[in-house]
């Protein structure tokens, strides 16, 4: 059995980036929700989820994903989740991670897509 090893840094307008590196499954999802939940009790709710080093998820990663974006969103952020989509994407292929939600390319990609977001929650406050 792999680790998953988690890492993360504060970056500019309150975004933190969650890079997890190993497997995200049924032994290792409660060290990543540890993680995401206290990062959103310590008021980071701006996050952006970089699985590409990933080598294996199951459906315990899907379901720690989908806390984790609800604790964000109930406290006024929001998730973006970083995959690829050759051969390192595999296994969010094979459990359609694709079907849970929205995943992007690139870090930038997704911090753009967060900055939107983050400027339309503004803007209805």
């Amino acid at each position: 059995m792999d680790d998953l090893r988690l890492s993360h840094e504060h970056l500019p307008d309150d975004v933190t980036h969650v890079v997890a590196e190993g497997r995200l499954d049924v032994f290792t999802h409660p060290l990543f929700r540890e993680c995401s939940a206290e990062l959103t009790i310590l008021g980071h709710v701006w996050l952006v989820i970089d699985l590409t080093r990933v080598e294996f998820m199951d459906t315990s990663g899907v379901a720690v994903l989908n806390g984790a974006r609800n604790r964000a969103s109930a406290h006024g952020g929001a998730l973006a989740v970083v995959c690829h989509d050759d051969g390192r994407g595999k296994p969010h292929r094979i459990i359609r991670l694709s079907r849970w939600g929205p995943t992007y390319d690139t870090v930038e990609r997704a911090l753009e897509v967060l900055a939107r977001a983050r400027s339309d929650f503004e803007a209805d406050c």
